[in-house]
């Protein structure tokens, strides 16, 4: 106990005066985000609770579109970026976040992430010297499928690497200390058995600043315009890259799509050597859909995209939801009537 008092498993000093950020000012919230959708979540919520001392730690797989819409939103000097790196850079990564939740002292904190199963969280918030009210909001359609994956314990191989960690709480009871669930969509979530209270929110995806960038969309001829949304299908092992390449060339083939919307943490490589037309610019998903539908009909395309939801019954907006053995339509998608579109065929 004495030594676990004097450094961390990976040998990180634990007294808070050696850990001191310069100019880190303190905060009363705490928002750990991942993506655009917890972003924008997390300005509504600022926003509409008026809140004023606060920070937002972004974790992110180095896509520049989420740093510059976080930029968009809060004040600059309130961000803190963590790129979540492989390998060796894992252990910096640790390491900045230990420093971060050690560096917020012992304030009574106000904690909110959508991403209570992160290990990256977990991490952080099992280093803080207090927390006052542990607060989620959602994190895309997945928190909807009551059997999924927000639903079930960590794997052997998590747990494991938390317990190396020092994280000692199990994922299901760790659920039990939510205070409130801010929440996007209007079902039942998971969320909703553990929480003390739900609020509704619902953000608007555009900034002021993100308009602007959004009058390079208007040169666009196509009414309807069809745009498909990609996802890290191969990188994630749900298929092999060349079934995904060929799902993607049938998609474009029968649905005459105009323009790829590529997901952020997608690899480049592989789509080397192929021909497909990308949308290009600094706005993610929501907002490129939100902009184009002000002035003309939006058929979405997508396998079993958050997304498609987010936007479903939006103005000058239809979402269509593609289903086939290799990549099949969430349950929640049906649940939720999306449309279903089935691939035929695909081999």
């Amino acid at each position: 106990m004495l030594l676990h008092n004097l450094i961390s498993p990976l040998g990180f000093p634990l007294l808070p005066q050696l850990l001191a950020f310069v100019g880190f000012p303190k905060m009363n919230h705490v928002f750990f985000v991942f993506s655009p959708f917890h972003m924008a979540l997390t300005n509504k919520i600022i926003e509409s609770r008026e809140i004023s001392n606060y920070i937002v730690i972004l974790c992110h797989e180095g896509d520049d579109k989420s740093i510059s819409y976080a930029q968009s939103l809060f004040v600059k000097d309130r961000i803190t970026i963590l790129k979540i790196n492989k390998r060796f850079g894992v252990l910096c990564l640790l390491n900045r976040i230990y420093r971060l939740s050690k560096n917020l002292g012992k304030e009574d904190l106000v904690v909110h992430t959508a991403s209570p199963k992160s290990l990256w969280f977990r991490f952080f918030f099992s280093n803080l010297a207090g927390c006052a009210s542990f607060n989620v909001m959602d994190d895309g359609v997945g928190v909807l499928d009551m059997g999924g994956y927000f639903s079930k314990p960590d794997s052997l191989m998590k747990t494991i690497l938390l317990r190396l960690l020092l994280v000692n709480d199990n994922y299901l009871k760790f659920l039990e200390k939510i205070d409130v669930y801010y929440a996007f969509y209007g079902s039942e979530s998971i969320f909703d058995r553990f929480c003390s209270r739900k609020v509704m929110v619902k953000p608007l995806f555009i900034s002021e600043a993100d308009s602007r960038e959004g009058n390079k969309l208007e040169n666009f001829e196509f009414d309807p315009i069809r745009i498909f949304l990609t996802g890290p299908f191969s990188e994630r092992g749900f298929t092999s890259k060349n079934v995904e390449m060929q799902l993607y060339e049938k998609v474009v083939k029968r649905f005459g799509i105009h323009f790829l919307i590529k997901h952020p943490s997608e690899s480049a490589e592989k789509y080397r050597d192929r021909s497909f037309s990308f949308l290009e610019t600094r706005l993610y998903a929501e907002q490129v859909i939100e902009l184009l539908s002000k002035d003309r009909r939006v058929e979405l395309y997508s396998f079993s995209s958050s997304v498609l939801v987010n936007l479903n019954g939006a103005y000058n907006v239809k979402v269509y939801c593609l289903d086939c053995s290799s990549i099949p339509a969430m349950s929640v998608h049906k649940a939720l009537n999306i449309s279903i579109l089935r691939l035929e065929n695909e081999d």
